[in-house]
């Protein structure tokens, strides 16, 4: 993994992250985007991606918050503006290539669909980003993490909850990797997470 964090278009956005993200950025913080690049690099190795992939998978998950240095709404077209002006002067990607970044990167807002927040996978890798950006939901940090968000978006404890347990009840996991590694967990979230709120009633 450490080959990718020292690839220039990946060190470049942790470059700037760590430069300009607000400090209020509790959740979404240059550790966040790291973790998502070390989760998507071992989900795609876990299904025998190529090498390619792993790369365009990487340098997405680095670039998938830079929106975050100049808005906390609608983010997203921001970074993909971010990484299409990096990319101008850059020609290790093809045009293809480049055009699936920045739909892969899209692909990370939460959308409502019937009332509920989710992520749409539009294009092949989609599913092993929008995972690793969600890796913590099966993970046993999930209450610590989902803390963190809490506070940068000063929501009250029982009403996040609440809309957390929406949003997982209601959550898949998308690529096979994932699907094996956090589904038993993510179920055990999600009961540890009903009872906090029975007990808050």
């Amino acid at each position: 993994m450490s080959t990718f964090l020292e690839h220039p278009v990946v060190a470049e956005a942790l470059k700037r992250l760590e430069a300009g993200l607000s400090p209020t950025l509790t959740y979404h913080s240059v550790e966040h985007t790291r973790d998502v690049i070390k989760e998507v690099i071992a989900l795609a190795l876990e299904d025998s991606l190529t090498e390619r992939d792993v790369e365009l998978l990487a340098v997405a998950a680095a670039w998938h918050d830079i929106g975050f240095l100049y808005a906390r709404e609608a983010n997203e077209p921001l970074a993909v503006e971010a990484l299409s002006t990096y990319l101008a002067s850059y020609d290790r990607y093809s045009a293809d290539e480049i055009a699936l970044l920045k739909r892969m990167i899209l692909d990370t807002a939460l959308v409502r669909h019937e009332g509920v927040p989710v992520q749409v996978s539009t294009t092949r890798l989609s599913p092993y980003l929008l995972d690793a950006d969600l890796a913590n939901f099966g993970r046993p940090d999930f209450l610590e993490k989902g803390e963190l968000q809490r506070l940068e978006t000063n929501s009250d404890k029982a009403s996040f909850r609440r809309e957390t347990l929406l949003l997982l009840t209601k959550h898949s996991w998308l690529s096979p990797a994932a699907q094996r590694k956090w589904t038993d967990t993510k179920q055990q979230n999600i009961s540890h997470l009903k009872g906090l709120l029975a007990n808050t009633r």
